[in-house]
């Protein structure tokens, strides 16, 4: 059984060494020792957290690792996909019965209208800056996203900016209506004001990446 996140979970939540840990592991699954590396604490305070985290059932045993030293091998902990929707959003549960009656209803093309119109309604209601630098009107669109639940960052690649978050704000909703992607590419591209080309992973986790080309 799952506990309920704190109601600051965003910003407050993320500072806390409980938080940082599950950031990581969202991410990828790491051992409490690569744990502690990462979040310069000791080894025995990161396994009693990972104690805590398990105990609430926010991660759990993913694998063991060699490390090529004799003794046992160690503990991989992964984030459990099952606690995912705890990151997302109070209104998923209304989106996913909205989508789902749309779906049931409406054509495609409709339905992807019906998306684009929700993301633009998003970005029009969004408290981010509009102005400045591409580089920083991409970091206001990551903090948005960080807001709702993801855990984004950005990359640069051959031209291009990356948002890349593990994990996915409307997680819950995507899993029955993979269209739902594109709200967020809607409102990604108002935001920052250019073109933004949504890659997501759709699969049994899912995970955001969008893409814009970086100007020089």
């Amino acid at each position: 059984m799952h506990r309920a996140l704190p109601p600051e979970f965003g910003e407050r939540f993320r500072m806390t060494t409980r938080g940082q840990i599950i950031e990581l592991l969202r991410c990828t699954p790491m051992t409490a020792d690569e744990l502690a590396r990462e979040l310069a604490l000791t080894g025995k305070g990161v396994r009693a957290q990972l104690a805590g985290l398990e105990a609430d059932g926010l991660i759990r045993h993913h694998s063991r690792r060699r490390s090529g030293k004799a003794g046992k091998p160690a503990v991989l902990y992964e984030f459990d996909p099952a606690a995912e929707r705890l990151f997302c959003a109070g209104y998923a549960p209304a989106l996913i019965a909205a989508l789902d009656a749309a779906g049931a209803t409406q054509s495609r093309a409709d339905r992807m209208r019906l998306m684009r119109r929700i993301g633009k309604e998003l970005a029009r209601r969004a408290e981010v800056p509009r102005g400045g630098a591409l580089s920083a009107r991409v970091a206001s669109a990551a903090k948005l996203l960080s807001a709702w639940g993801g855990a984004p960052r950005i990359e640069r690649s051959n031209g291009t900016l990356v948002i890349r978050s593990c994990g996915c704000p409307l997680s819950a909703a995507v899993r029955t209506q993979p269209d739902t992607c594109k709200i967020l590419e809607t409102m990604l591209s108002a935001v920052i004001g250019v073109p933004v080309r949504e890659r997501c992973d759709r699969t049994r986790n899912p995970s955001c990446r969008f893409e814009l080309r970086a100007r020089k």
